[in-house]
């Protein structure tokens, strides 16, 4: 699955990778975790590539103009940010 589809299928979430329906924070591997943030549904859809991990978010930032992964957070959490654009931006890469 791709990580677009998590969020399309489950959810978005902000300030946390992984959150349960009640909001609380947990695991993106956690059987509960409801929603997923742009670098959460990431690392869900690669739990067992860490090389393909790399380079989704390595595509990420340079789509975003952003020299690490740490400022995937911040775009990912800004107040104006919506499910939408961050849907958008994963369906434009393919992740």
């Amino acid at each position: 699955m791709k990580a677009f589809e998590l969020l399309e299928k489950y959810g978005w979430c902000q300030e946390n990778l992984a959150t349960d329906e009640t909001g609380v924070g947990c695991s993106i591997n956690d059987k509960t975790a409801a929603n997923f943030c742009l670098i959460g549904a990431i690392y869900r859809k690669n739990r067992c590539s860490r090389t393909t991990l790399t380079e989704d978010l390595a595509k990420a930032c340079r789509k975003l103009g952003f020299g690490s992964s740490a400022s995937l957070s911040v775009w990912n959490d800004h107040s104006s940010r919506t499910k939408e654009e961050v849907v958008a931006l994963l369906k434009e890469l393919d992740i």
